[in-house]
């Protein structure tokens, strides 16, 4: 085995992790948090369509 040890799953995840530089504090996450809930999503459907999604009866 080159000389490594053997590893876990869970160990392997947690080494994949840290070599593609993920961050798992709190303030990463809340950083993250804020990009994603400043952003409303495009509302791309038609009136009929959106309104038929959301429950809302035809007028």
């Amino acid at each position: 085995m080159n000389g490594e040890k053997h590893l876990t799953q869970a160990q392997k995840f947690e080494q994949a992790a840290r070599e593609l530089g993920c961050d798992d504090t709190e303030e990463a996450f809340d950083a993250k948090l804020r990009t994603i809930a400043k952003h409303k999503p495009k509302d791309d459907l038609p009136a009929e369509k959106r309104d038929k999604a959301r429950g809302r009866p035809k007028k």
